[in-house]
């Protein structure tokens, strides 16, 4: 994904901020311990700690899709056309 603008960052991170707060509900919800989400999703500890405690900046939006479909989640992102660019 190349990001043209601010505004288009400002997307991906909010993405990125609503899949990270899936990812925490659904650990919560399920009582699983850090070690226990860290096993299903293939993920230290410590990482899943970084991940549950809002510091996990460094964590990439692939290595959170595979996190959240580790632990059960479905992600689907949509994509729709508005119309913008067509000749007349």
């Amino acid at each position: 994904m190349v990001l043209s603008s601010i505004e288009e960052m400002d997307r991906a991170e909010s993405l990125k901020r609503q899949l990270l707060q899936a990812i925490r509900g659904k650990i919560k919800q399920e009582g699983w311990s850090q070690s226990q989400a860290g096993r299903l999703s293939g993920l230290p500890r410590t990482h899943m700690n970084n991940i549950l405690r809002g510091t996990a900046d460094a964590i990439g939006f692939n290595r959170l899709l595979r996190i959240a479909e580790g632990i059960g989640l479905r992600v689907e992102l949509k994509i729709h056309d508005e119309g913008k660019g067509k000749a007349e």
